[in-house]
């Protein structure tokens, strides 16, 4: 059944950028978030290493609607004197518009905000434990055009979400800074 989704998935994809013409672009983006929950810092660290990946439609030139998917999985250790081997997923499922604010041949500058649907999921000591909620994302976006199709940029923003687990608030986002690679088709 998974496999048709995807198929089927794929198929609607494609035909959408075939026929789009230019008004579809994808990125691809590395990305640094800085997570705001003080227990996920003292077990993984001050910052984490978030791959993602975007689509979006040019609905005009100031306005555009996007789609895009970030993940994270890292391994720690719990602190006290127990040490305890923990490991962390978070994917981020993205929908929003995009408003551009600046415009020229080489140069754009982009606002992004939308909400973000985030799954979560730990592992400590053979127990899991997962949370989904639904966040927002906030963003500024500037990107270079190296030629008419590829672009290159930078962005920095804001994931906001949190969710209670096991009687205890978690915060599920944090700041989010990044490069990115896109191309217009």
């Amino acid at each position: 059944m998974k496999r048709i989704v995807l198929i089927i998935i794929v198929f609607l994809v494609s035909t959408i950028i075939l026929t789009a013409g230019e008004k579809i672009y994808g990125e691809l983006g590395v990305n640094l978030l800085l997570p705001s929950d003080s227990n996920y810092k003292e077990i993984y660290g001050n910052s984490v290493m978030m791959p993602d990946v975007e689509i979006g439609y040019v609905i005009n030139e100031k306005i555009s609607v996007y789609g895009g998917l970030g993940y994270i999985s890292k391994r720690g250790t719990t602190v006290g004197e127990l040490k305890v081997d923990t490991k962390t997923a978070r994917s981020y499922l993205d929908f929003g518009i995009v408003c551009g604010i600046y415009n020229s041949n080489k140069l754009s500058i982009k606002i992004k905000s939308g909400i973000s649907y985030i799954m979560s999921k730990e592992e400590a000591m053979e127990e899991e434990v997962s949370s989904n909620t639904l966040g927002f994302r906030g963003e500024l976006e500037g990107n270079y055009s190296i030629n008419k199709n590829i672009f290159t940029g930078l962005k920095i923003g804001y994931i906001y979400g949190k969710d209670r687990v096991e009687d205890m608030d978690i915060k599920l986002g944090g700041v989010k800074i990044g490069l990115l690679l896109g191309y217009r088709f």
